[in-house]
């Protein structure tokens, strides 16, 4: 029934019971860290909930409603998904493959036409380093195809025309149109329920409302899928509680959201909480090594550091990885050892050298700071004593041993705290140079006088 979702047994289990006693609710919210399952979960609801002929609560995987969900979701008719557009996906190779019509012994020419995308600088494509259609790629689309101006929020209609007008001069001189499909679906097939950084009213009163007061077109129901619910703006979550209190009959809504406390309390209270947890390090790092093809050595790497989060190590670059895992190592040894006199030459150090974008430097120093976060989550869990669930995460590294015997508890949280700070700083555009030094230097400041640290 749910194939497709990895872990999350408990809140697999209360849907599929939902399914089967056809108790399934109005609307749902999938509450959890980031990349753990839940909007593949949603996806693998809706496609049960929009399946033409389910077979004892399970999607019959042949009708043309199944197809669309397995293999384009996005233009499901019935189907709204809301997702940021410049957020990393994981895309099966197989789906996508089947999307601009590859057949399984064309691997190849799919790698290929991605390829040409990524050199036309429409997007980041990282591929699986495996062969086969069960492997999982990641894309990243850029900010040039999908935005007038580098600053611009709103995303432009004109702008994907332009991307994808490019693609099809491109391959129109080798009678090969299959690159033009795939970057038809990934810009212009998809815009609907694109935004980029918030939700805004626009969004939910024209396109979610409007398509629901329609007759579903495939299928006998709406479903729709907010991915990053928290994301949305108060006069948009305002707008979204009219449908919450009456919701056109069988319409189906997930909210999919890491940050529950950012929903109102109305519309908390008029959906049905279903939580996910963190995956263990084992449960990353088969998936890591099964479906995207690293070796054992590297999967364990990206597994340690992905703090359970099975969206964060699929996006992991490991080349990258390893380069912000020596700077880390710099920053935890100036902090151990107080090193006032290094806090400028390590945030110089920390930042991204060469002539990348803006976009990208700061892109860059807020995976730094999340794999510092890691770090630190690993030091505060071994000073007060895991539980069992958070055993699973750890990690054997020896600088994040090192920072959890050196620093007492307080300071530990006290680090967290100024790395958080910063963290959102970098989020709200703040500049990158002088929040690293700032965050140091509060990294290396004693104890609030009077305070006595707790051993």
């Amino acid at each position: 029934m749910f194939s497709s979702a990895i872990g999350q047994d408990s809140a697999i289990e209360a849907l599929s019971r939902a399914i089967s006693d056809e108790r399934v609710a109005s609307a749902y919210l999938f509450a959890g860290p980031s990349g753990v399952g839940k909007r593949t979960v949603a996806l693998d609801l809706a496609r049960v909930l929009l399946c033409e002929h389910p077979e004892r609560g399970a999607a019959c995987g042949s009708c043309p409603s199944c197809k669309r969900t397995t293999h384009c979701p996005e233009v499901h008719q019935s189907l709204m998904l809301f997702q940021d557009i410049l957020r990393p996906l994981a895309v099966g190779r197989g789906a996508m493959m089947s999307v601009a019509g590859y057949e399984k012994d064309q691997e190849a020419d799919y790698l290929n036409a991605m390829a040409v995308l990524a050199d036309l600088g429409l997007l980041e494509f990282s591929p699986s380093t495996g062969a086969g259609p069960r492997q999982v790629d990641c894309i990243e689309r850029n900010q040039a195809a999908v935005f007038d101006k580098a600053d611009s929020k709103v995303v432009s209609l004109a702008a994907i025309d332009r991307s994808v007008d490019l693609v099809q001069k491109q391959v129109r001189s080798r009678s090969d149109l299959r690159p033009f499909r795939l970057a038809e679906h990934l810009f212009r097939n998809t815009t609907a329920g694109l935004y980029q950084g918030t939700i805004k009213i626009y969004l939910i009163r024209n396109v979610l409302q409007q398509r629901l007061s329609n007759r579903p077109l495939l299928g006998a129901r709406h479903v729709c899928v907010i991915d990053d619910a928290h994301k949305m703006l108060e006069p948009a979550q305002n707008c979204l509680l009219k449908t919450l209190e009456e919701p056109p009959h069988g319409t189906v809504i997930v909210l999919v959201t890491e940050n529950p406390s950012a929903l109102l309390p109305t519309i908390l209270s008029r959906c049905q909480v279903v939580n996910f947890e963190r995956l263990s390090t084992d449960i990353v790092e088969r998936f890591l090594a099964e479906r995207r093809g690293f070796e054992p050595d590297v999967a364990s790497l990206i597994g340690s550091f992905a703090g359970g989060s099975l969206g964060r190590a699929i996006s992991v670059n490991p080349d990258e990885l390893i380069n912000r895992k020596a700077i880390i190592a710099d920053v935890i040894d100036c902090v151990i050892e107080r090193k006032l006199d290094d806090v400028f030459a390590v945030a110089d150090g920390a930042l991204l050298q060469g002539d990348s974008s803006r976009a990208k430097q700061r892109k860059w120093a807020i995976d730094l700071l999340d794999m510092l976060l890691v770090y630190l989550r690993d030091a505060i869990v071994r000073r007060e004593g895991p539980t069992a669930e958070e055993a699973m995460l750890l990690g054997d590294d020896p600088d994040a041993l090192s920072l959890s015997e050196a620093c007492t508890i307080d300071r530990l949280f006290r680090l967290d705290k100024a790395v958080r700070r910063a963290r959102e700083k970098l989020d709200g555009n703040a500049d990158i140079r002088l929040t690293l030094e700032t965050m140091l230097l509060q990294c290396l400041s004693p104890l609030p006088q009077g305070r006595k640290p707790a051993e």
